[in-house]
């Protein structure tokens, strides 16, 4: 049998070992934690930018299924057309951006438009009822300002304000001149 000071000895010699053990043991899990981080950190590289989705055009739709919005680009080189139409399907917003210019438009329920094009000619806008019963347009071209009403794509009356000069005109329902000023 040990002795007492044999017994000393070998409990002192035990806790020693024991302290060591849970020392490589802290140091193990240090070392694993440090490991599992610098893996995560260089899976999300700082600066990195999302990936980019590329497709020649998105659809959204609405919880039914229905196609609601479209942004197209699978036409012209140079243009893009986004849709946003309304329960039943009809166009409410478009917007149409082509190399020459660009168009946006906004229909009310009743087809009725507002439009704003912007081309090679100059920017215009368009008010309009459905089928063209009537349409106010306000253009800035070569010749300078234009304001025309028109009934029926025929031409009721014209305003206009350039380098040529001023006019106003007025037609009648065939589309000829029945007062002007000046004539």
């Amino acid at each position: 049998m040990p002795t007492s000071s044999e017994m000393d000895t070998l409990v002192t010699r035990l806790e020693k070992l024991e302290r060591q053990n849970r020392r490589w043991r802290r140091g193990a899990a240090a070392i694993l934690l440090a490991a599992g981080s610098l893996v995560l950190m260089a899976q999300a590289k700082a600066g990195s930018s999302p990936k980019v989705v590329q497709a020649a055009a998105f659809e959204l739709v609405d919880k039914t299924g229905k196609v609601i919005a479209t942004l197209d680009g699978r036409d012209a080189p140079s243009k893009v057309r986004f849709y946003i139409t309304d329960g039943a399907g009809n166009d409410r917003f478009n917007l149409i951006v082509s190399g020459d210019g660009g168009l946006m438009r906004l229909a009310g329920a009743t087809e009725r438009t507002a439009s704003l094009v912007v081309g090679s000619n100059g920017p215009a806008l368009l008010l309009e009822e459905p089928g063209r019963k009537a349409q106010v347009t306000l253009a800035i071209g070569q010749k300078g300002a234009v304001l025309s009403l028109t009934d029926q794509d025929q031409l009721g009356a014209a305003l206009v304000a350039g380098p040529q000069g001023r006019a106003v005109a007025i037609y009648d329902a065939n589309g000829k001149p029945v007062w002007s000023m000046p004539q």
